[in-house]
């Protein structure tokens, strides 16, 4: 099962830590700054596509959010 929450959670902390907002985030990820935010407020499950660049930004093993 996925955990969005905890994925919503880390993207968020990872992107404050670096002191970058949505926008520039997306653009480093290379999504829509609006699917960073949707994903931060954990509206949705992300696309496998958009799940896979966000992970490999956070430098997670692809599998970290499936238990």
């Amino acid at each position: 099962m996925f955990n969005r929450k905890q994925f919503s959670t880390d993207l968020f902390m990872f992107r404050n830590s670096k002191g970058l907002s949505r926008a520039t985030a997306a653009k480093e990820i290379g999504i829509n700054k609006s699917t960073v935010q949707t994903l931060e407020e954990n509206v949705h499950e992300p696309r496998i596509s958009v799940y896979y660049l966000c992970v490999k930004w956070m430098e997670k093993q692809t599998d970290f959010y499936f238990n």
